[in-house]
């Protein structure tokens, strides 16, 4: 009786992980599969309640239908790495290779468990030896362009679009390939099939561009289109330019203004800046200076220099805050260090007004001089005006 207990528990356990490597499949696109995490989250719940313990484990990292717990998953995958479970071997090489729980970052120990997945044909192992080849990470700090091209080919037999992803970018560096802008764009198009979305947008990219193939506003609208499904900011931000400047679509401020507020909620500084710009200007909006300025304020918490500039301008003119002129050198200040041009030579204007600042011409003529090296004819016109009273 306890032989036949134990013969069906070990038959639940071999199940269970066989839908979690369909499960897994599905989620990232694996096996020439279209990824749709949505089901796929569903299928490794599934797995993880009938017993699988690596499923259990993914349950845990992610915090699905569990607090989320990276050290207690890491046990669940070890436990079953150890059993032979390749799934489980490469989550380890995963959890090793970014130092995530109680795991210290350790590129041999990745490598071994990612050797010991592929061994097994896990095509995602295959493709994160290769990572490990591209980045010098458990090899000694060697990097082998070669070899890393070598296994993202093989993992990309099984059907990986991140390998096939990583390809692409082989393509368009030229590392460990010959430079090839239509094999990239290739790869790019077989991995956006699959439902990646790194993919969608860079293949986006190519036909805003036209690198690789046809140049297409259209089709780069489709896939940005695409990858925004799975919540890309980028992808939101570029295709908010497209409403914005009406390339690919019929031009459409509020669209535009929808598509940069929900990038700039997810933390993109370029949307940030330009959702500041349409509140600023009542574009695709209602105007509303105080949410322009916080807008503004995100962006450049974050080093971006439009809108380090654009904070200033608020602060200097006093449009949705109270008039600072202190506050806005700062922010000129940090803006023009960043290289922007319009902050450099509104900088020299401070310095050569004393507004905000101590009156400096020798820090004037120096702004000015850095905004007209990139091409400021106002800045050059103020440069030579102030050199002849000098």
């Amino acid at each position: 009786a306890g032989r036949k207990q134990h013969s069906k528990w070990l038959q639940k356990d071999i199940e269970s992980d066989e839908l979690y490597k369909f499960a897994r499949s599905i989620y990232n696109g694996f096996h020439f599969m279209v990824a749709d995490k949505k089901k796929g989250k569903e299928l490794i719940i599934s797995a993880a309640r009938r017993g699988s313990i690596v499923a259990e484990g993914k349950c845990y990292h992610e915090g699905w239908g569990v607090e989320k717990n990276v050290s207690k998953a890491i046990e669940f995958y070890l436990r079953a790495a150890e059993s032979g479970n390749s799934c489980a071997q490469n989550l380890m090489g995963t959890c090793y290779s970014k130092g995530e729980g109680h795991l210290e970052k350790d590129g041999k120990k990745a490598i071994h468990w990612y050797r010991k997945a592929e061994a097994q044909q896990h095509c995602g192992a295959q493709c994160n030896v290769g990572n490990c080849w591209r980045d010098g990470e458990g090899t000694g700090g060697k990097v082998d362009f070669k070899r890393a091209v070598e296994w993202y080919r093989k993992s990309i037999a099984h059907g990986n679009s991140f390998a096939m992803f990583n390809l692409a970018i082989c393509y368009e560096t030229g590392e460990g390939v010959s430079v090839d802008f239509t094999k990239a764009a290739e790869c790019y198009k077989q991995a956006a099939r699959q439902g990646n979305a790194d993919a969608q947008f860079n293949l986006a990219i190519c036909f805003e561009t036209g690198d690789g193939v046809e140049q297409d506003y259209t089709k780069a609208v489709q896939y940005y289109r695409a990858a925004t499904e799975s919540g890309d900011c980028r992808a939101m931000y570029n295709l908010a330019h497209c409403f914005d400047s009406g390339k690919g679509v019929t031009r459409d401020p509020a669209e535009a203004a929808s598509w940069y507020q929900r990038s700039a909620k997810l933390g993109h500084s370029g949307a940030q800046c330009n959702l500041g710009n349409c509140f600023r200007n009542g574009e695709g909006l209602s105007q509303d200076f105080e949410k322009a300025v916080y807008w503004y304020s995100e962006a450049a918490k974050q080093g971006n220099s439009d809108a380090q500039c654009n904070l200033a301008h608020c602060y200097n003119g006093g449009m949705g805050v109270l008039q600072d002129h202190k506050l806005a050198v700062e922010w000129y200040r940090k803006s023009a260090k960043r290289g922007h041009s319009g902050a450099q030579g509104v900088l020299g204007d401070c310095y050569r007004a004393g507004e905000g600042v101590t009156r400096d011409y020798k820090q004037a003529v120096l702004w000015y001089r850095k905004s007209s090296n990139q091409g400021s004819q106002d800045s050059l016109w103020k440069l030579n005006t102030l050199m002849k009273v000098l």
